[in-house]
C-alpha cells in the first residue's frame, strides 16, 4: 500500500474516531470531553494538522448560522424588528447564515487564543478549545437540519418576519420552532461550560474564566449576527 494510500485511510479513521468522540460528548458529555482530549493526544503524537480535525470547524459555522436564524425568529417574535413578508428576500436569509456562520468561525479561532491563557493546564491547547467550542455547537447543527427546512416549508417568511403565520398550523409550528432553538442553544451552552471545567480540571476559577472568555466572543457573535441581520433582513 503507497504512503498517500496510508495517510488517506489514516485520515478517514482518526475523522470517524472524532465523529464518535463528538457523539459522546451529547450523552455524556465529561466523559466524552475526556476522550476528545485523549483523542486530541494521539493526534498530536501523530503529528496530525490540524490536530482537532476538520470537523470542529463545520459544526462552528453551522453554529454561527444557527443563531443567526435564532435571532431573525427571536427578534420578529418580541418585535425588536419590523419587516414585512413582502419585503423578505430568501437570498438575504442566505447570505446572513454564510455571514454568521464565518463570524462562528472567527469566535472560535479568537476563544482558541484566548482561553488556554485564562485555564492554563497541561493539556490545554487551542486546538482543544476549538474542539470545545465545534462540539458544543453540535445542537446547533440539529436546529439547522432539521428545524429551518420545516420553517421554511411550514411558516415561510412570516417564520423570519413580523407577519403572523397564516393559519393555526403555522403558527403553532412558529412557537413550537422558537421553543426547540431555544432549547438547542441552551444545550450547545451548557457543553461549552461543560468543556471548559473538563479542561481545566478541579480550578473552578481557571473554568469560570475560559466560560467568561467564550461569553465575551459569543457576544461578539450575538453583535455581528445583529448588525448582519439589520443589514440584510432589514431593522
Amino acid at each position: 500500500m503507497s504512503s498517500g494510500t496510508t495517510d488517506t485511510a489514516d485520515r478517514l479513521t482518526s475523522s470517524a474516531h472524532l465523529g464518535a468522540t463528538l457523539r459522546s460528548v451529547l450523552i455524556s458529555p465529561t466523559a466524552g470531553f475526556e476522550a476528545a482530549r485523549r483523542l486530541l493526544k494521539k493526534r498530536a503524537r501523530a503529528d496530525s494538522h490540524p490536530v482537532e480535525g476538520y470537523t470542529p470547524y463545520v459544526l462552528s459555522f453551522a453554529g454561527g448560522a444557527s443563531l443567526f436564524v435564532l435571532w431573525l425568529k427571536l427578534s420578529a417574535l418580541f418585535g425588536l424588528r419590523d419587516v414585512a413578508p413582502t419585503d423578505f428576500r430568501w437570498g438575504f436569509l442566505l447570505a446572513g447564515a454564510v455571514g454568521a456562520g464565518v463570524l462562528g468561525l472567527a469566535a472560535q479561532f479568537l476563544w482558541g487564543l484566548l482561553a488556554p491563557l485564562v485555564a492554563h493546564t497541561r493539556d490545554a491547547a487551542a486546538g482543544t478549545f476549538r474542539l470545545i467550542w465545534g462540539a458544543a455547537a453540535f445542537p446547533q447543527l440539529l436546529a439547522l437540519a432539521l428545524l429551518l427546512p420545516a420553517d421554511i416549508l411550514i411558516v415561510g417568511p412570516e417564520a423570519f418576519t413580523s407577519g403572523r403565520p397564516a393559519d393555526s398550523v403555522s403558527s403553532a409550528w412558529a412557537a413550537l420552532s422558537i421553543a426547540l432553538s431555544v432549547v438547542l442553544a441552551a444545550w450547545s451552552a451548557a457543553l461549552m461550560v461543560k468543556g471548559a471545567r473538563v479542561v481545566a480540571g478541579s480550578s473552578r476559577g481557571r473554568a469560570i474564566g475560559a466560560c467568561l472568555v467564550a461569553v465575551v466572543c459569543l457576544a461578539g457573535i450575538v453583535a455581528g449576527v445583529r448588525s448582519a441581520a439589520v443589514a440584510l433582513v432589514g431593522s
